[in-house]
């Protein structure tokens, strides 16, 4: 698996939900002592805090409501005609799965009709963490980033919905997303891209996010690409976030959740 440095996860922390740290206010936290990916941690993952405020469980609700991402899915969608030139064979089939309905999308000044995966992308499904690596190696390093001392990230994702969020250790400061993501199709995009959508709390959209499923290994670690601009399709650049599924192990490590719940 391609690595992603530390220093870039350091620089880039939350990804999908930089928005919503944005918007928080400093906690007046200080910087911890030792950083280091060998620092306060556990032996076999990163330490577990009790959940901070700004994250929130998301517990049982009605059946239209996904208990892993807490994204409503009983909602209205305009209907909308795909383009004729995407090849319908190209779909991915989620059978099953807890569906947020497909209108289109609009992402900048680009419009979608088709969606490669109306119900979500199978090697997506569950609950991750992102991790860092084993200095100048590939082996990942579930130790790092640590809650105490750097920042921890979570994606869970059921269907096509999503649910992140980020907590700061250095600045004491959390934030969370929720919301849908689908995935483009030729000729509409000359490249399959997943699109990820914020939804506030009315259902409506306040951001996009443009990644690719870089590299999946077995069903517990995949590693994202995320563009610099959703919405610039030549803008190529980006950077990989790395993730295991929480509960896996690998090389005497566990994938724990940073979150006590």
């Amino acid at each position: 698996m391609a690595k992603t440095t530390d220093r870039t996860m350091r620089r880039l922390g939350a990804a999908m939900v930089l928005s919503a740290l944005a918007g928080c206010d400093d906690g007046g936290g200080t910087t911890p002592a030792d950083t280091s990916p060998g620092g306060d941690v556990a032996a076999v993952g990163t330490t577990q805090i009790a959940r901070p405020a700004g994250i929130s469980a998301c517990g049982s609700g009605p059946s239209s409501r996904s208990d892993v991402t807490c994204v409503e899915t009983n909602v209205s969608a305009d209907p909308v005609t795909p383009n004729a030139s995407c090849d319908p064979a190209t779909i991915i089939a989620l059978e099953g799965a807890l569906t947020y309905p497909w209108g289109g999308a609009e992402v900048g000044a680009k419009s979608f009709t088709c969606n490669g995966c109306p119900n979500g992308l199978p090697e997506l499904q569950g609950e991750f963490r992102a991790h860092g690596f084993v200095d100048d190696s590939d082996e990942p390093d579930y130790r790092y980033p640590d809650t105490k001392t750097d920042y921890a990230t979570v994606l869970y994702v059921e269907g096509n919905t999503f649910y992140t969020a980020t907590y700061d250790a250095r600045a004491q400061r959390a934030g969370e997303t929720r919301g849908f993501y689908f995935c483009s199709m030729k000729p509409e995009n000359n490249a399959k891209h997943l699109y990820w959508a914020d939804l506030d709390a009315n259902g409506a959209i306040t951001n996009w996010t443009r990644t690719d499923v870089v590299l999946t290994q077995g069903v517990d670690n995949l590693l994202l690409k995320f563009f610099n601009s959703a919405t610039d399709l030549s803008d190529t650049t980006g950077f990989n976030y790395a993730y295991c599924r929480i509960g896996s192990s690998r090389g005497g490590q566990t994938c724990n959740s940073p979150f006590l719940d």
